[in-house]
C-alpha cells in the first residue's frame, strides 16, 4: 500500500525568523527607588533602606509606621535601631508633613 504524498512546500532560506524574545529589564521596586528620598534630610544609605524594608515592606507601611512612631514610643525606637536617630527623625517628618495625624 502507498500512502498519498503531500506536497509540503519548500522552506525559503531568506525567510527571517521572528526575533528572538528579548529580556526586558526588570523595574526596580518602590522600595528600592523611592525609599531613600522619603526623609527630609539626607537620602537613606543602602544599609538603611534594607534595615527599614525590613520592617514595612511597602512605601504605605513605611508611611504608617512612621506616622505611628510620632505617637507610640516603642515604634519610633524600633525604627530608630533600625536606621538611627537622624534617619528616623527624617522619615517621621516627611510623612507627618504629608499627612496630618
Amino acid at each position: 500500500m502507498s500512502r498519498p504524498q503531500t506536497s509540503v512546500p519548500p522552506r525559503n532560506p531568506t525567510t527571517t525568523l521572528p526575533p528572538a524574545k528579548q529580556q526586558s529589564r526588570i523595574p526596580k521596586s518602590a522600595i528600592s527607588d523611592m525609599l531613600p528620598y522619603c526623609t527630609n534630610g539626607a537620602p537613606l544609605t543602602e544599609a538603611q533602606v534594607i534595615a527599614l524594608s525590613d520592617l514595612a515592606g511597602s512605601l504605605k507601611e513605611v508611611m504608617l509606621l512612621a506616622l505611628q512612631a510620632k505617637m507610640d514610643e516603642r515604634v519610633a525606637t524600633d525604627l530608630v535601631r533600625a536606621v538611627g536617630q537622624e534617619a528616623a527623625d527624617g522619615i517621621v517628618e516627611f510623612f507627618s508633613d504629608e499627612f496630618e495625624v
